[in-house]
């Protein structure tokens, strides 16, 4: 077990994943306070990993301290690719960014690319539920994106 100045504890960086990377964009949804996401019911939560950049854009969220402790513990306790990342991701990433906005396309999220790059070096699919992991602004060589559509949000009562 690898531990972290943090805290926290990990279990380890896999070398050959085999699974689905999920995005930060449905890590928002899990941990939302209401209505939360059951990660259970879109992935099969025994083939999810993360790497880095989702840890941190996950945890950096989080204003409540007992939250976002839940949180890193339950990020930390995933499976981890791309850990450390080298030089050599960063630049791919920068590659395909700049692609990307040759292409006329507008990303907003640098750390979009960075996430996809980790996936596409362990060839593994990203989970999404983000308007810029649409197709056209994922990488070219991404085997495959899968959003997914959320079930309509419950009314709320409302007080009288």
């Amino acid at each position: 077990m690898e531990h972290h100045g943090d805290g926290g504890e990990h279990e380890g960086v896999l070398d050959d994943p085999d699974g689905d990377e999920v995005d930060t964009s449905v890590w928002v949804r899990v941990f939302q306070r209401h209505d939360p996401l059951l990660l259970e019911e879109v992935v099969d939560v025994e083939d999810v990993v993360t790497c880095p950049p989702v840890i941190q854009d996950v945890l950096q969220g989080f204003r409540e301290e007992r939250h976002w402790r839940v949180a890193r513990d339950a990020m930390l306790a995933l499976p981890l690719i791309a850990s450390p990342m080298e030089a050599d991701v960063f630049l791919e990433t920068a590659t395909r960014y700049r692609s990307a906005r040759r292409r006329g396309l507008t990303v907003r999220s640098s750390a979009d690319y960075l996430i996809a790059s980790c996936a596409l070096r362990h060839d593994l699919e990203v989970l999404h539920h983000d308007r810029d992991c649409r197709v056209e602004l994922m990488p070219r060589g991404m085997r495959s994106s899968r959003g997914f559509t959320p079930a309509p949000a419950k009314p709320q009562p409302v007080d009288s």
